[in-house]
């Protein structure tokens, strides 16, 4: 008995699969930017927009209403008279001047920003409420520090880089370049956020473009009655009085 437990005494066991522990320290920009987004279906908000060339000022009334991912509607004035209206959906952008009694019609392929490259109705409302302009899996951790957190996406034709405030995952600024043409570019900075519900929402922002040609162009935006919750309307109809635009 006892050299039978000596012998099982020197047999070598089987050791388990080792354990491997989950790196939760990798944490990656889809991980970040995915709690920042909230479901909406609804937005509209009035705007005092301020606009400069360097030349001209020009101060401007807007009413603005979105519906996610399908419609942008925007109602222009100034003096309380509405000069210009027009609906963007996923096909196309119609726009009336009420002013001269023309309209247009632009494909949305058409409707461009300042590197050539369409942009879609979620893109530009994602620029409005201050979200990350591409598809969350195309951003890639660039900076993170207690300071400063910067997400990028490289594009075929585009550099994006957003800034964020690491304690609140608030938007500071997006930066958009032209890689063909870096002198074309675009910021927009966002300030003065203010919690509506689960949403974070910025009440000022500040546009900048800047083309290869030396033209600058800056518009800021003072946002009030912003409501992420009323059902809207989206009216737009093309009186038959109305000449197409040349």
């Amino acid at each position: 008995m006892l050299t039978q437990t000596a012998c099982k005494a020197k047999k070598q066991a089987v050791a388990p699969p080792p354990v491997v522990k989950k790196d939760t320290t990798a944490i990656t920009a889809y991980d970040l930017l995915k709690s920042t987004i909230k479901p909406w279906t609804y937005f509209s908000s009035k705007i005092n927009a301020d606009y400069t060339d360097g030349n001209k000022n020009i101060s401007v009334s807007i009413t603005l209403r979105m519906y996610k991912d399908s419609l942008v509607w925007v109602s222009a004035g100034m003096f309380g008279i509405e000069g210009f209206r027009a609906l963007i959906n996923k096909d196309s952008v119609v726009i009336l001047n009420k002013l001269e009694k023309t309209y247009a019609i632009i494909k949305t392929k058409e409707f461009s920003g300042i590197t050539s490259t369409p942009l879609t109705v979620e893109q530009i409302q994602n620029i409005v409420i201050a979200k990350p302009v591409f598809d969350l899996q195309q951003y890639q951790i660039k900076t993170n520090t207690i300071e400063r957190l910067s997400i990028m996406s490289d594009q075929v034709k585009l550099g994006l880089l957003h800034h964020y405030k690491p304690s609140t995952l608030t938007m500071d600024s997006a930066y958009l370049s032209d890689k063909k043409n870096p002198g074309n570019w675009a910021r927009i900075a966002y300030s003065e956020y203010i919690q509506i519900l689960e949403h974070a929402f910025p009440l000022k922002a500040i546009i900048e473009t800047h083309s290869i040609e030396q033209k600058s162009n800056t518009v800021q935006l003072n946002y009030t009655d912003v409501d992420f919750i009323s059902p809207i309307t989206f009216p737009l109809t093309i009186p038959s009085s109305y000449a197409k635009a040349k």
